[in-house]
């Protein structure tokens, strides 16, 4: 006997579960083909550092070992700025008291990744900038190729990840050309911590001038991006790609992931110095936690005061207000123009007349982007009704007495950068007796317009209003004479803690213990 036909449906039925089987099976199928291609990759990658971690060391043991080898890693570092004397006065102070002084067997290395540059050109120029003569046969300079993979330009989204990803090239590349005992980075690069730890068996510490990634900043971006205002944002492909609310919630994920290796990578760092009470704070949250035993050691940037302390202190003052900051965009140059077109504009309608103070934008311009910059805020300030050369001018890489020249004679000082991890245009402005209008955020408010024998060294603002009264005030002498003349007194002898003596004590005491331990 025939069976009668399955019903239609039924046919339908098991044809779904057949097309789901195979659906099912086709996935599981590329599960574990993804499992295995990974685990391939893994071992393949482990096999890899095992590999190179063999060669390095091979290249360490044939090293000369009669003398330590301290390497600093700064692959800018002929630019010149605070983060240049920071590193060129750390080297003087090693070259002075441990090999000079002690007789230590050190040899100093300085990874750069400077090009059309000689070991003389960068030698001559800390002399020139910084005034540090520095000898030449007690330091070697190793020039790395590959420092663009650490460019922001080549990175337009993903920019933190990429730049950090790039410096581990950078720093593999000095690790191939010399291993060192000890591993000093004062850029900020922390990626580079594990390979010089686990792959050159290296002592690493840091001198931390600001942390790559700050909860500030995690703060801000939670801010900017629940209140959906993305104006600020310059480049075009994120500015596009942030008109999506799934992407603008994705970049608050992508900041706390990379705040979170950041704190893997930083917990890699056994000596860690930093450059204010403010970066403490967030390296200590960021990397070092609470059950820690890691101790952080605050030692203020080396600022060149003794000489700015020599300026005249009380004497009749230019109406001048002048700011000294690199024409990066963080130094926030705009909310200078600002204040004053806003100060301008209040004294014009209340006395109906101009005031003659003049704003003098003091910096260092290093590429066709801070030209652009420089074009942009000359713009900003004619659309205000601002004139050039009347009510304000550019001092751009001016020498340093032409600076001192301006320092001299200048009545107030202008900083505007939110959260400056320290600030080393504040205090020589300090130092020379200027009164200052810091912005009120970041090492500026916490260690450096701060009282001094309880007595005031300056005045903080954030915002366009704050800073036009500040300036209003002064200007109008609503805040007497002699209250003035205290204030610069008392700014000028605070500076003390700022000098390169406290900073070369300071940095040898810690660094001579961590070269003990090696």
């Amino acid at each position: 006997l025939q069976h009668p036909p399955l019903p239609s449906n039924t046919h339908i039925t098991m044809d779904i579960f057949s097309f789901l089987y195979m659906i099912l099976s086709n996935i599981l199928y590329i599960i574990y083909c993804l499992f295995f291609f990974l685990v391939l990759v893994f071992i393949l990658f482990e096999l890899f550092l095992v590999l190179i971690k063999a060669y390095i060391q091979s290249k360490k043991n044939k090293q000369d070992k009669s003398k330590k080898i301290i390497a600093f890693f700064h692959p800018y570092c002929n630019d010149g700025g605070g983060g240049e004397r920071v590193l060129w006065c750390a080297i003087k102070a090693i070259e002075e008291e441990f090999i000079h002084s002690k007789n230590r067997n050190i040899r100093i290395i300085v990874y750069s990744g400077d090009k059309n540059v000689t070991q003389k050109d960068i030698l001559d120029k800390a002399e020139k900038r910084f005034g540090l003569i520095l000898n030449p046969h007690e330091i070697e300079i190793i020039f790395l190729k590959t420092r663009g993979f650490v460019e922001a330009k080549y990175y337009p989204i993903f920019t933190m990840f990429g730049q950090s990803l790039g410096s581990c090239i950078l720093g593999v590349e000095g690790l191939l050309n010399i291993v060192p005992d000890v591993y000093i980075d004062t850029m900020g690069y922390s990626f580079t911590f594990p390979i010089y730890k686990y792959l050159g068996s290296c002592k690493v510490g840091s001198y931390v001038h600001y942390p790559t990634i700050s909860t500030d900043m995690l703060d801000k971006v939670k801010e900017i991006i629940n209140a959906g205002k993305l104006s600020g944002e310059k480049n075009i492909i994120r500015k596009t790609l942030y008109k999506i609310p799934p992407i603008r919630k994705f970049k608050l994920y992508y900041y706390n992931f990379f705040a979170f290796i950041y704190g893997l990578m930083g917990s890699c760092c056994e000596m860690i110095i930093v450059n204010s009470n403010w970066t403490k704070n967030h390296i200590n949250h960021l990397w070092v936690g609470k059950k820690s035993t890691k101790q952080i050691h605050v030692i203020f940037p080396p600022c060149n005061t003794r000489e700015l302390c020599d300026l005249p202190l009380l004497d009749k003052r230019e109406n001048i207000i002048i700011s000294i900051a690199q024409f990066r965009p963080e130094k926030d140059h705009a909310l200078q123009i600002k204040s004053l077109a806003h100060l301008k504009e209040r004294y014009y309608n209340e006395f109906n007349e101009h005031h003659n103070i003049k704003l003098v934008l003091i910096g260092s311009c290093r590429n066709e982007g801070d030209e652009n910059r420089i074009s942009n805020l000359r713009n900003l300030a004619e659309q205000l009704g601002l004139k050039e050369d009347v009510d304000f001018e550019f001092a751009v890489n001016v020498s340093y007495d032409k600076l001192k020249s301006y320092l001299e004679r200048a009545h107030i000082g202008l900083h505007t950068m939110w959260c400056e991890h320290f600030g080393i245009g504040v205090v020589e402005l300090l130092a020379a007796g200027v009164i200052t209008i810091a912005h009120n955020s970041g090492g500026p408010k916490t260690d450096i317009v701060v009282p001094y024998n309880d007595n005031k060294t300056g005045f903080l603002a954030s915002t366009v209003e704050e800073y036009s009264n500040q300036l209003y005030d002064i200007l109008k002498y609503e805040i007497d004479d002699d209250f003035i003349s205290d204030i610069r007194i008392n700014a000028r002898k605070s500076v003390n803690r700022f000098s390169e003596e406290s900073f070369y004590d300071q940095f040898l005491e810690v660094i001579d213990e961590f070269i003990k331990e090696n």
